[in-house]
């Protein structure tokens, strides 16, 4: 769990720093980065997300996606 956490956060903060440099980028904070703290969120290799993990990742961005106005809420 830590290693898939540890990666999750790398790859937001990259993103975070590669958005910074553009004036139409919109960041979400690292929003998965924070709910990912469970096992049934990934399968039994923990190296993949499992459906109820794809479930939770969907709902986040698309939460994510609608408070930067990216969607309409």
């Amino acid at each position: 769990m830590a290693q898939a956490q540890a990666t999750i956060h790398s790859y937001e903060a990259e993103a975070q720093a590669v958005c910074a440099r553009l004036s139409h980028c919109r960041d979400d904070g690292g929003a998965f980065g924070h709910v990912v703290d469970k096992l049934s969120y990934f399968s039994e290799n923990r190296f993949e997300l499992s459906i109820a993990g794809h479930a939770k990742a969907a709902a986040v961005a698309w939460a994510a996606m609608q408070r930067t106005s990216i969607i309409p809420p």
